[in-house]
């Protein structure tokens, strides 16, 4: 009903299905970042999402610091748009512009709550493959631990109540700015990857929540016995072992001719 207006484009918002036909928003054309270029050679609004790095230094160069360039790219950037472009969040970038304090601007504009409910009703499978994508994040070995995702076109909070399958969380996570698209074979089937700092601080808050601290200290005590990182595991094992071990484990009188708590007895000795 107003005139100045002729089109709308939101940006944000999750590809949630009706919950019935009497639903008020109806004739919505999605544009995901993701979509392949048309004929023409153009994805749709796939760089309009955020800032571009080019834009982001113009700001920096307004500013008279462009000497912080890469770390913002570090927390910042990452979302990639079909055409190979790497967009800034605009959030993050103007509240830093703002400020002048490198901080966690997005991810402490809202609450996760819906998403942190449907994370912890995931089974261990989708709890591992979580947790790959954030060790896949911080790693630098090459190894490849990304899944082929199938993005769903729509979604239904009813249906994920019933049965929260891995392509359906994935699709929650990318549309909601939490995972990015690495690369696609077509417009469904893609690699997902944790965008940038900021996100990645949000996904270490989640493991914490939802996978356990104990299973994220004991990987990486695990991971630097594999790299033979003997600093490392030195560092890491005797506030680790201080937190797990028990007085029953060594105080108990049924238990002290066992093997076990002679064993315990010894790494105790040896870490004092």
């Amino acid at each position: 009903d107003n005139n100045h207006v002729e089109k709308i484009l939101f940006v944000g918002l999750l590809p949630l299905g009706q919950s019935s036909f009497l639903s008020g928003l109806n004739n919505v054309v999605p544009y995901p970042m993701h979509n392949l270029p048309s004929s023409s050679g153009r994805a749709f609004f796939s760089d309009s999402f955020g800032l571009t790095e080019m834009e982001v230094a113009s700001l920096l160069e307004q500013k008279k610091i462009i000497d912080k360039l890469d770390i913002l790219k570090r927390y910042y950037n990452g979302y990639q748009t079909s055409t190979g472009v790497r967009i800034f969040n605009p959030h993050s970038v103007i509240s830093y512009l703002y400020n002048n304090v490198i901080n966690y601007y997005w991810i402490n504009s809202s609450h996760t709550t819906t998403l942190v409910k449907y994370l912890k009703m995931c089974g261990p499978d989708i709890k591992e493959l979580l947790y790959n994508l954030l060790y896949s994040f911080y790693q630098s070995q090459g190894v490849d631990l990304l899944q082929d995702v199938e993005l769903k076109s729509h979604l239904r909070y009813d249906i994920i109540d019933k049965n929260p399958d891995i392509n359906a969380i994935y699709t929650l996570l990318y549309y909601s700015g939490y995972l990015t698209v690495v690369s696609s074979t077509d417009i469904t089937m893609v690699k997902l990857v944790i965008p940038n700092e900021e996100v990645a601080y949000q996904w270490k808050l989640w493991i914490f929540d939802i996978i356990g601290m104990e299973r994220v200290k004991t990987n990486g005590i695990y991971e630097s016995l594999f790299k033979k990182n003997i600093v490392a595991f030195c560092e890491q094992f005797p506030s680790f072992y201080m937190e797990l071990v028990s007085c029953y484990d060594i105080a108990d009188a049924k238990r002290c001719r066992l093997y076990e708590t002679w064993y315990h007895s010894f790494i105790l000795g040896a870490l004092a």
